[in-house]
């Protein structure tokens, strides 16, 4: 029950390094926070609707779900911090809206996913 606590917290923080790190990708843009929330919440949920059992999830994989994250955060750091390398057609110029979109499932997709296995 205690590690229930640990994995609020690091989902805290982690949407807030994120979503920090996707509005400094696409230059403060606000609709950015309203796709991003949508989106966590989303994979959010389908983590936890992946593996529905009446048990509790043993330590073992518990932990290996807690290693898994700790690899995924940085790498979606990375990721984010890429984007305009990545996806930039113009240096400075805003990507357009689907390209945003698409960006923010995929980097949201590891670590919403993870949380939400842990969650359950």
């Amino acid at each position: 029950m205690g590690y229930l606590f640990a994995v609020g917290f690091i989902s805290i923080l982690a949407q807030a390094v994120l979503l920090r790190e996707l509005s400094v990708a696409f230059y403060g843009v606000e609709l950015i926070y309203t796709l991003a929330l949508g989106g966590w919440l989303f994979c959010s949920a389908c983590g936890s609707m992946l593996r529905r059992k009446t048990k509790s999830p043993s330590f073992s994989s518990i932990q290996f779900l807690f290693l898994l994250l700790s690899i995924s955060i940085p790498v979606d750091v990375a990721f984010i911090r890429s984007i305009r390398l990545l996806f930039s057609d113009v240096p400075g110029g805003y990507l357009p809206l689907h390209t945003q979109i698409g960006v923010v499932c995929v980097s949201l997709l590891p670590a919403g996913l993870l949380l939400g296995l842990l969650f359950q």
